[in-house]
């Protein structure tokens, strides 16, 4: 169980023109998440496991309930070689963006619920190969992932945002989908 206080922004921004001081409520939300999984053995290579998560989330207007499911084969011949297949169902509830226009450190943290932001969601898909060489000091892995995801929230607002006389963080947020790939290739020393 988690508790969060999440205040956005708080900009203050004065000089010889401007004095904005903004006033933006503070939000309180609540986590909770149980997880189960089931290990099987289906042969001497083959391996299994299932597992599903679930979670609850409430910021005082809004509640989420989910389900979501991950599995895993693994596929391990003998000693030196093995295979895995991944995929995972996964939400997220809290929210980071930021002014990624400028380069500033101005970050910002989001309630599901909040300013028309909804739980992120992942749909994650992983295959992994390892290979331990001969010697036993050395395996080389390879990763090959894909992600589609829903939901994801990005700061469009500029620094002259605050400036404006009825400055709205829903108006600035780009809600939308995103699709990550991309592979990893590992050399590891595992003796010595």
């Amino acid at each position: 169980m988690s508790l969060y206080r999440i205040q956005p922004q708080i900009p203050k921004i004065k000089s010889t023109f401007y004095n904005v001081q903004l006033d933006i409520d503070k939000t309180t939300s609540f986590q909770g998440t149980a997880y189960i999984d089931k290990s099987w053995r289906i042969n001497n290579a083959v391996s299994a496991i299932t597992g599903v998560r679930g979670s609850w989330y409430h910021n005082g207007a809004k509640n989420y309930r989910h389900i979501s499911p991950s599995a895993s084969i693994l596929y391990a011949p003998d000693k030196r070689f093995d295979i895995s297949l991944s995929y995972s169902l996964r939400r997220q509830y809290l929210v980071q963006t930021g002014m990624s226009s400028i380069n500033t450190p101005l970050e910002y943290w989001l309630s599901a619920g909040t300013y028309g932001v909804e739980p992120q969601l992942g749909h994650n898909l992983v295959l992994n190969t390892r290979y331990r060489l001969p010697n036993g000091a050395y395996s080389l892995s390879f990763e090959a992932y894909t992600k589609w995801l829903k939901n994801q929230t990005e700061y469009n607002g500029t620094i002259y945002s605050f400036i404006a006389t009825e400055y709205d963080i829903s108006s600035v947020l780009l809600h939308g989908k995103g699709h990550n790939y991309g592979f990893n290739l590992m050399l590891t020393k595992d003796k010595g």
